[in-house]
């Protein structure tokens, strides 16, 4: 039951095609979808608290560590494309939620059953808000203790890194592992260390690659999944955040 959570990534990814494609007509119908999810969401799941609920899941009616990152993320992007005041103030009351919750609180899919999924949806909202974070500079050394929490975590995780770890890359919680070095690049061009968070992302991309090399048809799917995210990121930084005015994962020289 990830119904905001869920249905944001597809918007997000609704989104990215309409940006990219050449027709007006379809641009329009596109981003016009985008934008009326988005409403439906402000309008009955954003809390006063900046946190937003999963919608109409039966189990839990608080605001929820997975919807609240990826609709984030959403947010931040619309704000970019739009120039709407209102989409920055949600990105930012979600990842002000975030801050407060830490993510090691996480519950309801708890951070002990599911950390990797926990840190690759929950900072969806501090990735795709780079840019706006560091404009408000409270909001953003907050969320620096956040991100470098994040950081050692993954230093005691990552098998690619020397890590023993003891998530199976395999698994539906462990294979969000996958991912987690496109948070890295987005972070390397924000972060004064930046070039050795990338050294260490080449490290673990480069071990999932070796595990996906044994067996892509079957058994790595969903791990090879993430990983796209991730090898795109690397590939050509900052275009899976991306608004008809450019990339916002790109730090401005």
């Amino acid at each position: 039951h990830w119904y905001i959570g869920d249905s944001s990534s597809i918007a997000l990814a609704v989104q990215a095609v309409g940006v990219r494609t050449p027709d007006a007509a379809e641009k329009a119908r596109l981003t016009g979808s985008v934008r009326s999810y988005a409403k439906l969401v402000i309008d009955n799941y954003v809390r006063p608290t900046g946190g937003v609920t999963d919608g109409l899941w039966p189990e839990f009616d608080g605001e929820w560590w997975c919807s609240t990152g990826i609709f984030g993320s959403l947010c931040f992007i619309l704000h970019e494309e739009t120039g709407e005041d209102k989409y920055l103030e949600l990105g930012k009351g979600a990842v002000g939620w975030l801050n407060r919750q830490r993510f090691e609180n996480s519950k309801h899919i708890d951070f002990k059953e599911a950390a990797p999924s926990v840190l690759m949806y929950v900072f969806e909202s501090y990735s795709a808000g780079m840019k706006q974070l560091k404009a408000n500079p409270t909001l953003w050394e907050e969320s620096l203790v956040e991100i470098r929490r994040a950081l050692e975590w993954m230093d005691a995780n990552q098998r690619g890194r020397g890590a023993e770890g003891v998530w199976d890359y395999d698994h539906q919680w462990g294979s969000k592992l996958g991912g987690l070095p496109f948070h890295q690049y987005v972070w390397s061009r924000w972060l004064p260390d930046g070039e050795r968070l990338a050294a260490e992302a080449d490290k673990e991309l480069a071990y999932i690659g070796k595990l996906l090399a044994d067996d892509p048809a079957t058994k790595h799917y969903q791990l090879a999944a993430f990983a796209i995210m991730s090898y795109a990121e690397r590939i050509v930084p900052g275009k899976l955040y991306c608004t008809h005015a450019g990339s916002i994962g790109q730090k401005p020289d």
